[in-house]
């Protein structure tokens, strides 16, 4: 039996060896799964191997055994199932999805609602590949049995549900192992992923006494979702001799933790640690803090009068990207004893907003302000405003037909070019053909049909280049056609050379 012991026993037997607080381990699993299961039924539908025995050490080497009873040159798996933590979808294909996606090791994670429904996955399970003739470990996947998938071709052994305990234990022994990187991670996700009250208690032991960051960074954030460890969290984002990295990744467990006392927590930790990369992290953290309102109005007064020039600039981005912030911003646009670069930061946290009127506020802003560089990043911000093609195109044409600046006009023809719609490529060839266009407007509208990349547009620069009265343009729009490989191009500029 010695010979047929691989890695994935060997870290079971470790496991069982450490001296570690747990509560009384509950009975053993029963060697097969309730028929019934959602679990048991996908692996019976997707045509596993059920292995039988007492508890999952048993069952892994049993399925061992089997395999290699059938061939010593195959890769397999070994999947059990376990009790999944709620709220947490796991390898879940969806559409409409409002919340975080956390990509482990290749393996995405979601938390959030879609369509005002919160998702979640709870038919998961551990899927272990081991090496021909069960050597060692060398793949860890956890997959939603609800979807069907291939296992890059090799046999499935169910091992069935495993018990909380005979999984976290062998979950941890692997985690602190010398195994691959992924392989850590993988399994302390999958020790967050488990809905038991010990999760907390082993994640700080990784946290403490890992010396992989990763697994590290992997378990504060689970941290965080489990609960009730702010302290623990604090502690880390305050503690000067800790790296970076582990410093962030705590603040951001405590923001995204739900927890009532979460914002006030990174308000009072924003005034006290002094590291830039820190505090910038807390912002970010606070901004995916679930109180919404309370996180704008902490965000408002560091973007307002911070003293430090990054957390300002970090605070206007994160508001641009929380619902209702659209007034405080427009402000900050309007402000001319504001500096140019804030005010120009608030234009594009603005584009960035999901509140409805923001083209509206844009063009507001556009007739209120005088300075030329703010207007500009205004033409430049509503041209890039996404699913709103309509009405920039609209905002545009105003600016291109209306204003007294023709730097301004031209900037306006430019953006309405690299949008590239139908209406805008039309627009632009009507500008060019009207006699009441500024000379210059129209160069740059040729400009910008050149850089077109619709088919349509070359009829329409040929067109122009035959047609239009003034020479100037003739010429741009032959100088640009130069540089297209097209054969109705080439003709042309064969006929114009005859000519």
């Amino acid at each position: 039996m010695k010979s047929t012991v691989s890695f994935l026993l060997s870290v079971l037997v470790m496991a069982c060896s450490q001296n570690y607080s747990v509560i009384p381990p509950k009975a053993a699993a029963k060697t097969s799964v309730d028929p019934s299961s959602g679990a048991a039924a996908s692996a019976q539908k997707q045509g596993f191997i059920n292995v039988e025995g007492q508890g999952l050490k048993a069952r892994m080497a049993e399925a061992t055994r089997q395999a290699r009873s059938k061939s010593r040159t195959e890769p397999f798996w070994a999947a059990y199932s376990f009790d999944v933590r709620p709220g947490v979808a796991v390898d879940l294909n969806i559409n409409q999805f409002s919340g975080t996606i956390g990509d482990y090791g290749g393996t995405s994670v979601l938390i959030g609602t879609s369509n005002g429904v919160r998702v979640e996955t709870r038919n998961l399970a551990v899927f272990l590949l081991m090496e021909p003739g069960g050597g060692r470990l060398t793949r860890m996947e956890i997959y939603n049995l609800e979807r069907e998938r291939e296992y890059s071709g090799y046999q499935v052994y169910w091992l069935g549900r495993a018990g909380n305990e005979e999984s976290l234990e062998y979950l941890r022994a692997l985690a602190v192992s010398n195994a691959d990187s992924k392989l850590t991670e993988r399994a302390t996700l999958a020790i967050g992923l488990h809905d038991d009250r010990r999760v907390g208690t082993m994640l700080k032991d990784l946290i403490g006494n890992s010396a992989d960051v990763k697994v590290r960074s992997s378990a504060i954030y689970w941290l965080g979702y489990v609960g009730g460890e702010q302290e623990f969290l604090v502690s880390l984002v305050r503690d000067e001799r800790e790296i970076i990295k582990v410093r962030e990744r705590a603040a951001y467990a405590i923001g995204r933790s739900g927890e009532t006392a979460s914002l006030p927590l990174l308000e009072n930790l924003y005034n006290s640690v002094t590291h830039r990369e820190v505090k910038q992290a807390i912002i970010s953290a606070a901004s995916r803090n679930e109180n919404k309102p309370g996180a704008i109005s902490f965000l408002s007064k560091i973007a307002k009068s911070d003293p430090e020039l990054g957390s300002r600039k970090s605070a206007i981005h994160r508001l641009g990207r929380l619902p209702g912030t659209t007034p405080l911003l427009a402000d900050m646009v309007r402000n001319e004893r504001e500096t140019p670069e804030i005010r120009s930061l608030a234009v594009s946290a603005l584009r960035r907003s999901s509140d409805e009127g923001r083209v509206t506020t844009l063009e507001g802003l556009y007739r209120a302000v005088s300075d030329r560089k703010i207007r500009r990043d205004i033409i430049s911000a509503v041209s890039r405003t996404e699913k709103s093609d309509s009405e920039a195109a609209d905002f545009l044409l105003k600016v291109i037909r209306g204003d007294a600046d023709p730097e301004l006009r031209r900037e306006a023809v430019s953006r309405l070019g690299r949008m590239g719609c139908p209406r805008c490529i039309q627009s632009l060839a009507d500008i060019v053909k009207s006699n009441s266009s500024d000379a210059r407007v129209q160069i740059e509208a040729v400009r910008s049909l050149s850089r077109a990349s619709t088919d349509d547009v070359i009829p329409l620069l040929i067109d122009i280049a035959r047609t239009h009265p003034s020479a100037e343009v003739r010429k741009e729009v032959i100088r640009r056609l130069r540089s297209k490989k097209d054969e109705r191009v080439q003709e042309f500029l064969k006929e114009v050379i005859t000519k």
